[in-house]
C-alpha cells in the first residue's frame, strides 16, 4: 500500500493519521464498486469482466480517486492507453493500479472494441507531485459533500 510515502512524508506530524481519517470518513460516503482486473466491451456494451478477488472469495471493492496519463498512442482506428491509478479501498486504505486501455475500431463495419487490463504493481509509491494531487482530490471530496 501507499503507506511508505506517508511514513517517509514527515515523521513529525500526524499527517499519516490525518489522512487515514479523511480516507475513512470518505470511505462512509462513498460507492465502492468491484475493480475488475479485465474488462472487454464490443460497440460499448460488456462482453466480459473479471474481478480482482480477496482471499475469501469476495471481489475487491473500491472508488477511483486519481488517475494520471503514463502512456497515450492513437491513430484513425486505434489507441493504447496506460494510466497510473488511485483507489480508495474498503478498510480506507489506498492502492495503486496500472491501467491499460486498448481500443480498435474494424475498418468497414463499425465496430468498437475496447479492452482494458489493471494490475497491481509492486511500486505503489506516489511522486510529491501526485501525492499533493490526492491530498487537494481528498479534501474536495469531503467538502462537496459537506
Amino acid at each position: 500500500m501507499i503507506q511508505v510515502l506517508l511514513d517517509a512524508a514527515n515523521p513529525q506530524t500526524n499527517i499519516q493519521e490525518e489522512l487515514h481519517k479523511k480516507l475513512l470518513e470518505l470511505t462512509g460516503r462513498k460507492a465502492l464498486e468491484p475493480i475488475y482486473v479485465k474488462k472487454i466491451e464490443e460497440n460499448w456494451m460488456i462482453d466480459e469482466v473479471k474481478y480482482f478477488e480477496l482471499k475469501n472469495g469476495e471481489h475487491l471493492k473500491g472508488c477511483l480517486l486519481n488517475s494520471s496519463d503514463i502512456v497515450d498512442i492513437s491513430s484513425e482506428t486505434e489507441s493504447i492507453h496506460v494510466k497510473k491509478e488511485i483507489f480508495l479501498l474498503e478498510d480506507g486504505e489506498l492502492m495503486v493500479f496500472s491501467h491499460t486501455e486498448k481500443y480498435f475500431e474494424e475498418t468497414g463495419d463499425d465496430v468498437f472494441f475496447n479492452t482494458s487490463y489493471r494490475q497491481i504493481p509492486e511500486d505503489q509509491t506516489l511522486t510529491a507531485k501526485e501525492f499533493v494531487s490526492l491530498i487537494d482530490t481528498i479534501d474536495a471530496e469531503l467538502d462537496n459533500d459537506n
